[in-house]
């Protein structure tokens, strides 16, 4: 019996082993894109099996579009095979946990803006992109599995992590220096970065300020007064001959966001014998609670106060009565910046260990995907 199944499991290792060989060829460019492959005859004795077997073989790699056929004339490599032109874009989260605006959950609006524009990203025969979630918080998960065959099968060209990949140093995924890794951080990581650049948000929001005359910045953060951005900020202010106080800067946890409410309220209270005339929130998932602060407080936008706030373009936040002006980042530069470095590590070009995306103002966000060197 035992013997029996060994017989009938012939044939699975044999397709099996061809399908690894054919494709192991591919990607190290012995069988390069257009160049057609061996006679279905040819491969029969080759490898020693049936056509039945080479058959199956050619229709796997068909299906993972290493090959394709041109009818009677063969089979051929693809000219954008899946190790040149598939990227994957993995979330430590998932979209179904809720954007954390609206609750205590672990999905950002920076998270779902990646989201969006991954779903409206215009693929090119050499650039295409899918998405993977909930593969930073575990090994185990459904996506992770199917993403670590991706890259252990020679599927994808390139990984853009939203997040630090260090708790996936030890696993496949960072394994094949074949693969182009970057990472969507802002700390420095393992892999080359691509991060957005807080010192310019700060300058632009100041300068703003200071041109319609404000003196008087308070802030509401999601960073601890001591973090560099923060003191960055209070040199930018003194350096414009502006004011903060202390206790304008406020910080709120974006996990439970809705306490910018009552901090923004009471910053804002009438009873305040002192009050800002300008406030930066830098996190967009305090805006929404940040308004309903103001609103509480009767305070007037932008007679009393003017407001400059976070976004990540170019992603709707929820509309509210209180005209604001937004300044942030634009999610496609962002990718367009990860795909700069993905292309020059698989060129083996020199890669910059960091790339750096500047804010810009809602007026200066461009409506169709912008540029990018890369495609």
């Amino acid at each position: 019996m035992e013997e029996l199944l060994k017989r009938d499991d012939q044939p699975l290792l044999k397709k099996e082993s061809i399908i690894s060989d054919l494709r192991l060829q591919i990607v190290g460019g012995e069988l390069s894109p257009g160049v057609q492959l061996p006679t279905r005859y040819e491969l029969e004795r080759t490898y020693g099996v049936s056509r039945d077997t080479v058959q199956r073989a050619l229709d796997r790699l068909l299906e993972e579009e290493f090959v394709f056929t041109n009818g009677r004339r063969g089979t051929y490599v693809s000219k954008y095979p899946p190790h040149l032109s598939r990227y994957a874009l993995v979330f430590a989260t998932h979209p179904e946990e809720g954007v954390s605006a609206v609750g205590m959950n672990s999905w950002s609006r920076f998270e779902e803006a990646l989201y969006q524009q991954a779903l409206q990203f215009p693929p090119t025969p050499m650039w295409r992109l899918s998405m993977y979630h909930g593969v930073g918080s575990t090994i185990n998960g459904e996506d992770y599995r199917r993403l670590e065959q991706e890259v252990i099968n020679h599927r994808l060209a390139g990984l853009i992590f939203a997040f630090d990949p260090v708790s996936l140093r030890n696993t496949p995924l960072m394994q094949d220096d074949r693969v182009a890794r970057v990472a969507i951080v802002t700390s420095p990581t393992s892999v080359p970065e691509v991060t957005v650049s807080m010192f310019s948000f700060i300058d632009r929001a100041l300068d703003f300020l200071a041109a319609r005359g404000r003196r008087r910045v308070a802030v509401l953060s999601h960073r601890e007064s001591s973090f560099p951005d923060n003191v960055y900020l209070a040199s930018g202010v003194a350096a414009r001959r502006m004011m903060m106080k202390r206790y304008w800067m406020q910080t709120a946890n974006v996990r439970t966001a809705a306490s910018a409410d009552e901090c923004v309220h009471l910053l804002m209270h009438p009873n305040q014998t002192e009050r800002p005339d300008a406030l930066i929130i830098d996190n967009d998932n305090l805006v929404e609670h940040a308004m309903r602060g103001l609103l509480a407080a009767g305070v007037r936008v932008p007679e009393d106060v003017e407001v400059v706030a976070h976004a990540n373009f170019p992603l709707q936040t929820n509309a509210l009565p209180v005209p604001l002006t937004r300044l942030g980042f634009d999610i496609r530069q962002i990718f367009n910046a990860c795909f700069e470095s993905m292309s020059a590590q698989r060129q083996d070009k020199p890669v910059p260990s960091c790339l750096t995306v500047g804010a810009v103002f809602d007026t200066e966000v461009e409506s169709e995907w912008p540029g990018c060197a890369a495609f």
